[in-house]
């Protein structure tokens, strides 16, 4: 009909203008859940309702009492680490536009959702749960608190592998009377069963001194140790060589006491070139912004 020859005519043009890592992630999903079709619910067993060759795997778990989790389209990559670590300000420099706030006041009090999408805008609350449904079944113990803590940046940007990513931006970590709205460390903890990959960035002055960031980093190692990358961000601040050694020395005892993976450890010092101070000795040094984007494969 001339219906479905319009529709074949617009998936060929969607086809066309996806890359080959898109449309293979895309396919990759398509073996779990037909398009649209959002999440499966909680499993319910029930074989006789099996349909061979028709059930998509999610149902398939479901109909036999299993609980599966469908891959994202996505790399989803959270970032941890103290307030002021620089989280924030690799997000806009990886995407090349400003998404996210950066400021030396805690700029970042929720958990910010950055992806690529057709059009700039921006979620709240129950509007990024509606996005990131696989979310909701792990967060649900936190509703209603969590709900003014999310919210979600779709920015418009090709640059890099940006448009095969979702960053996490976590609220700044601190120590003291500071107040979170909602339980942060648990709240990050589940977030991490959902997550590709985890940075967790030390900057010079706050190091691996942040009991709450420790006892976070300690609690994200007992279960995803794979998944954990560590950095010293703002390396650009330290001016000496000798000084930046002794920064990485220190980080490296403190999360020795809290990790498991001591084998092959690294801590690569980052910086952003645009950033960096004048006649910084690491000015034009790095790869190392562009290190930490080795984790996520190029096109």
């Amino acid at each position: 009909s001339p219906q479905r020859k319009g529709k074949e005519a617009a998936n060929a043009a969607m086809d066309a203008a996806l890359s080959v890592n898109e449309r293979i992630l895309r396919d990759i999903a398509a073996c779990y859940a037909e398009p649209g079709a959002g999440e499966t619910a909680e499993p319910q067993l029930d074989p006789a309702a099996l349909q061979p060759g028709k059930d998509k795997l999610m149902a398939i778990c479901s109909k036999l009492g299993l609980s599966c989790i469908a891959p994202r389209r996505k790399i989803n990559v959270m970032i941890v680490g103290n307030h002021s670590a620089g989280k924030s300000s690799y997000i806009n420099w990886y995407c090349c536009e400003h998404v996210q706030t950066t400021a030396v006041a805690i700029e970042t009090s929720g958990f910010s959702f950055c992806t690529s999408g057709k059009k700039r805008e921006t979620l709240r609350g129950k509007a990024t749960l509606q996005l990131f449904e696989h979310l909701r079944h792990d967060l649900k113990g936190f509703f209603p608190a969590i709900y003014p803590g999310l919210s979600t940046e779709v920015s418009t940007s090709k640059e890099r592998c940006f448009n095969l990513v979702t960053f996490i931006d976590t609220p700044g970590l601190v120590d003291g009377s500071f107040h979170y709205p909602f339980p942060v460390e648990d709240i990050i903890v589940a977030m991490a069963r959902h997550t590709d990959l985890i940075y967790v960035l030390f900057d010079p002055i706050g190091q691996a001194l942040c009991d709450r960031t420790m006892n976070v980093i300690e609690r994200l190692n007992e279960q995803h140790a794979t998944k954990m990358r560590y950095f010293l961000s703002k390396a650009d601040t330290v001016p000496l060589e000798r000084d930046r050694q002794k920064v990485i020395v220190q980080i490296t005892q403190n999360l020795s006491s809290r990790i498991r993976n001591k084998h092959a450890f690294e801590l690569p010092s980052l910086y952003i070139p645009d950033k960096s101070s004048t006649g910084s000795r690491y000015e034009g040094d790095m790869g190392r912004y562009g290190e930490i984007s080795l984790y996520i494969p190029d096109k």
